[in-house]
């Protein structure tokens, strides 16, 4: 039982981190969102997205949207991740009733 609340505990303190991180990262400067010099943001929502809950859609959507917004930009294995990305939120929402927006 007390493993079971220790869990649950760390999970919103990190889930709290990753949205305010993502809020973050969403208000500064996108040029380095994708491309070849950017951070690993596409693998972190590729990460992120193998385990969907919908506590976890005011990260996973607005990431997307923005990474989806520059796929020109991006390398052809970010182009992969977002695409697997999108297609699991999808199929998430799908199962769930849950509607994405921001696509």
């Amino acid at each position: 039982m007390i493993w079971g609340w220790l869990v649950e505990v760390n999970r919103n303190a990190a889930l709290t981190s990753l949205i305010y991180m993502v809020r973050a990262l969403l208000a500064g400067p996108k040029e380095r969102l994708v491309g070849e010099n950017a951070q690993p943001w596409a693998e972190l929502l590729g990460r992120i997205t193998r385990s969907m809950r919908p506590d976890l859609y005011p990260v996973v959507v607005p990431l997307l949207t923005e990474l989806s917004n520059r796929s020109e930009a991006m390398t052809e294995s970010q182009r992969n991740l977002v695409g697997d990305s999108a297609r699991r939120v999808f199929e998430f929402a799908d199962s769930t009733g849950l509607q994405v927006g921001g696509f």
